[in-house]
């Protein structure tokens, strides 16, 4: 997630640039980029950890959950981009890659890496942080 984040933020900065110097070429490669970057890291590692990082009491509930936060989020860039870009190419890509940034730094600050963790070992990472308690009786 970090990598991703952080090469997608990078490559939405210089083809804002590229963008703004009419270098046809540079915007194809960086769009291929930011494409290749998305299919390797964010599109399949979100849902590798949505699967892995709650435990089993609220399992379903907050797969259901994050699962329509994220298709919603997916719908609003979708919806809101044409809009955007009506306003200029360059102001897309810089938008969107302050999000990444955000995104990088929600990531660092807030998630803990999942991998070679069981569901109960991620539960008590979980308490350890947050009061998971809290929110299993919030979800439930």
């Amino acid at each position: 997630m970090l990598i991703g984040t952080g090469l997608m933020a990078v490559t939405l900065f210089l083809l804002a640039i590229a963008f703004n110097s009419n270098s046809g070429i540079y915007v194809l490669i960086l769009v291929m980029l930011y494409i290749g970057t998305f299919a390797f890291t964010l599109g399949p590692v979100v849902w590798v950890l949505i699967s892995e990082m709650f435990p089993n009491e609220i399992r379903a509930k907050a797969i259901a959950l994050t699962s329509a936060v994220l298709w919603l989020s997916t719908f609003l860039v979708v919806f809101v981009s044409p809009y955007m870009l009506s306003i200029g190419p360059v102001f897309n890509f810089v938008f969107f890659g302050i999000f990444n940034i955000a995104g990088f730094i929600f990531f660092f600050l807030y998630l803990p890496e999942t991998k070679g963790k069981t569901l109960e070992q991620m539960k008590e990472v979980w308490n350890k942080k947050y009061s998971v308690k809290l929110i299993i009786k919030t979800v439930k």
